[in-house]
């Protein structure tokens, strides 16, 4: 079997299945495995918990048959090509578990992985459509949501997933949270955890036009439009058992419950909560939030003693059940992270019952409805 192929498209297909590759030494995980067919190759990657593959049509195969197969280990060809500098196309030539690398300098040899790799073909038949979108949407939503998700070892199942579910986007670390609502999101319902959401941004990242979504019952498959997958292992049904009762509607109907608002630009918040973590202790991260009549005074414990205040203006105000007579306390830093994801000028936050009267803003993500929260501190007080 021998491939010759144009160092653009090596790397173009190697960046693109990629993020899946393992990091186990020694592993045939870490190894791309090409395919020969009827139209070119295919490149195959996995590391157990994902998978991805991408088509190259722009190749030249010769002395094979459909189907047949060879490696290249990651870390071998990519330092090969970091020192190859033509416009005249590479050759791999395969010799049974063998394959010599050839250039115009001259070639080296590579061994094969030893193991077959195990392809996904029959789960992509097998899965069913769930929903089409924007792959600069999906990139946009996912980015967004990866905020609120805490660490594996989260106590709480819900805060180690992005859940889309009912025409809805969940997630939440127990600190802050944050829902996106769309029709175009109908018809998804998958989970992503904290391990797959930066090697599926990787692979979005470099696809354009949109991404068709599909599932089986053990798989969740994102295809572009060039044929390019990923795949992700879906989370055990024991492991998200306790989210099954997850209801995004109603959710998206108790953000209707608004006991009081307000709204001043979100520079003037991190501006006075940045003026107080100069003063504070590092370890300190409460800061009370006070209401009056048209204003808004952020406060933390002074290193130097006592309290400092600062006074902020707000645009609008509105407390006709009296919600914000009581103070409320916050970790300064969640606040920060929070603002920091809003691309709005003016910050309009309401306080809703349904959620234990937590601050909620109203923004967009990929143009889409989205709600943000930030759970106050309970036990905090000064």
């Amino acid at each position: 079997m021998k491939v010759t192929i144009t160092k653009t498209d090596l790397e173009t297909a190697l960046n693109s299945t990629g993020h899946s590759i393992g990091k186990e030494a020694g592993s045939w995980t870490k190894h791309y495995f090409f395919r020969s067919t009827k139209s070119g190759v295919e490149v195959h990657t996995t590391n157990h918990r994902h998978c991805s593959s991408v088509s190259i049509s722009s190749v030249t195969v010769a002395d094979t048959e459909d189907g047949d197969t060879f490696t290249l280990e990651s870390s071998r060809v990519r330092k090969w090509l970091q020192f190859i500098n033509t416009s005249n196309a590479l050759v791999f030539d395969i010799d049974s578990s063998v394959v010599k690398a050839g250039t115009a300098l001259g070639a080296v040899r590579w061994s094969c992985a030893s193991a077959p790799f195990p392809y996904w073909d029959d789960s992509l038949g097998d899965a069913k459509h769930m929903v089409t979108l924007k792959v600069d949407a999906l990139y946009d939503i996912i980015s967004h949501h990866k905020n609120f998700v805490s660490k594996p070892d989260a106590k709480s199942l819900l805060y180690r997933y992005i859940t889309f579910k009912s025409g809805g986007v969940l997630s939440g670390n127990g600190f802050s949270m944050s829902l996106t609502l769309s029709d175009d999101l109908k018809g998804a319902a998958f989970y992503l955890t904290s391990l797959d959401i930066a090697p599926l941004l990787g692979f979005l990242k470099g696809c354009e036009g949109d991404i068709k979504i599909s599932k089986t019952d053990r798989m969740v498959f994102f295809q572009a439009d060039n044929d390019a997958l990923f795949g992700v292992v879906l989370p055990s049904k024991r492991a998200v058992a306790g989210l099954g009762s997850l209801d995004v509607g109603n959710m998206s109907a108790s953000l209707q419950d608004s006991l009081a608002d307000w709204s001043t630009p979100k520079e003037s918040l991190q501006s006075a909560l940045g003026m107080l973590s100069s003063a504070m202790a590092e370890s300190d991260k409460t800061v009370k939030f006070s209401f009056d009549e048209g204003s808004l005074s952020i406060s933390g414990q002074s290193l130097a003693g006592d309290i400092d205040s600062i006074d902020i203006d707000l645009d609008t105000f509105s407390d006709d059940k009296k919600t914000l007579e009581n103070p409320f306390y916050f970790n300064r830093e969640v606040f920060n992270k929070v603002l920091s994801l809003l691309d709005e000028d003016v910050l309009s936050v309401e306080i809703l019952k349904s959620l234990n009267n937590s601050p909620v803003v109203a923004h967009t993500v990929a143009g889409y409805t989205t709600y943000s929260l930030i759970v106050p501190l309970q036990t905090a007080n000064f």
